[in-house]
């Protein structure tokens, strides 16, 4: 039989059952978190959805304008580090730059 222990939610004081396993780098959420969690996540999803295709042609453009890939990348660091949909594994390592390098790469055939 499994007992489930009581630990805390990871974004806030909520109790969480939680079974006696290793997560494996997932956090414990209660519901109200988990929801809002996947909400975000949508959220993000959504904007990508919206906004990818207008940032490669703003790279195309803008190195076409003769600005290099690497102020490019600068640019689009400092506005918004998560469009590429690779983004999401430079998360851990606050790197905004690469992945803002990613979508300009991508932009330019590079990547």
């Amino acid at each position: 039989m499994t007992t489930l222990i009581l630990t805390t939610c990871d974004s806030c004081p909520a109790p969480v059952p939680a079974l006696p396993v290793i997560q494996m780098g997932r956090p414990y959420t209660c519901p109200t978190c988990a929801t809002r969690e996947a909400l975000e996540d949508a959220a993000g999803q959504h904007l990508h959805a919206l906004i990818y295709s207008t940032v490669l042609d703003w790279a195309r453009h803008w190195n076409a304008a003769g600005v290099s890939d690497s102020a490019l990348s600068a640019v689009l660091s400092v506005e918004g580090m998560y469009w590429h949909p690779d983004g999401a594994r430079y998360r851990g390592s606050g790197d905004a730059f690469d992945s803002g390098d990613a979508v300009i790469r991508e932009a330019l055939g590079a990547g």
